[in-house]
């Protein structure tokens, strides 16, 4: 997969991942710098993802993303797959102990 470090990039990733799979992923999770994640956050719901979640480190939160919503979850939050991966959990404080 060519690198995704730029939004042209990431597009030609994602479009090389549709001639595989029609389908976007319906869950997607990254840890990259704040400065990269709004283009990358737009790109991936616009190709049909159904939720990212954007994890940063420094400030120990995540944010989850989908289409008609944006979740800020804390330390003490958990994440919820909810209807794109149900029944999945992960206490939020997992990934940073």
């Amino acid at each position: 997969m060519p690198d995704a470090g730029c939004r042209y990039e990431l597009v030609r990733a994602i479009r090389t991942l549709r001639a595989i799979s029609p389908r976007a992923p319906d869950l997607s999770m990254e840890v990259i710098p704040p400065d990269e994640v709004n283009a990358k956050v737009g790109d991936y719901l616009e190709a049909g993802t159904r939720m990212m979640v954007v994890v940063e480190l420094e400030q120990e939160t995540a944010t989850v993303h989908t289409a008609t919503t944006t979740l800020h979850l804390s330390l003490d939050d958990t994440l919820d797959g909810a209807d794109v991966v149900p029944g999945w959990t992960l206490p939020l404080r997992e990934l940073f102990d």
